[in-house]
């Protein structure tokens, strides 16, 4: 990956050495329901701005 400093999205995907893999979004809503916000462990979202900010988004 090589940023050329255009805004742009990026996922952040967790596994650990018991092979669980983070859920999307919307494996997890589909467990837990589309209002809970307890243990939200899903896949994040962040939203690079052209000047180097980030901050965490969701998509649908």
């Amino acid at each position: 990956f090589d940023w050329q400093g255009q805004e742009l999205m990026v996922q952040s995907r967790a596994h650990d050495e018991t092979g669980y893999v983070q859920p999307t979004k919307d494996e997890l809503r589909a467990v837990r329901g589309v209002n809970n916000i307890y243990h939200n462990n899903g896949i994040q979202t962040w939203l690079v701005h052209a000047n180097g900010e980030t901050e965490n988004v969701e998509i649908s």
